[in-house]
C-alpha cells in the first residue's frame, strides 16, 4: 500500500497515534544515524503533507524540539504546537541534514 492510500485509511485518532510512535523512533535513534535512514516511506509522506492544526501532545512536541536540537545545532529551534508545525520543523531537519551530508 502507497503512503497516499495509507494515511486515506487512516482515523484522525489513528494518524495522531501514528505520527507520535514514528516520532518517538526518531529521537530514540541515536544521532549518528541519519534522519531520513530511520524515517519510512510513510513518514516522510506524512511531514510533506500534513496540514493537521491539532494540538500536539507535550511529549511529542519535547521529542520533535530535541530531534531539531541535535539535527540543527546552530539554528534556534521553536517548539512545534501543532502536528503541522511538527512536521514543517522535521521537514527542515531533512533538509538541513542532506545539505551537511552533500558539503
Amino acid at each position: 500500500m502507497n503512503a497516499h492510500t495509507f494515511f486515506q485509511q487512516l482515523s484522525a485518532d489513528d494518524f495522531r497515534d501514528w505520527f507520535q510512535s514514528e516520532v518517538t523512533k526518531l529521537h530514540n535513534t541515536p544521532a549518528t544515524r541519519s534522519i531520513l535512514d530511520v524515517m519510512g516511506a510513510r513518514f516522510r509522506y506524512a511531514i510533506a503533507h500534513c496540514d493537521a492544526s491539532d494540538g500536539l501532545p507535550a511529549g511529542t512536541r519535547r521529542e520533535l524540539t530535541e530531534i531539531a536540537q541535535r539535527a540543527m545545532p546552530r539554528e534556534e529551534v521553536a517548539e512545534p504546537f501543532t502536528y503541522a508545525e511538527g512536521c514543517r520543523l522535521l521537514q527542515r531537519c531533512v533538509v538541513v541534514r542532506t545539505t551537511e551530508c552533500d558539503t
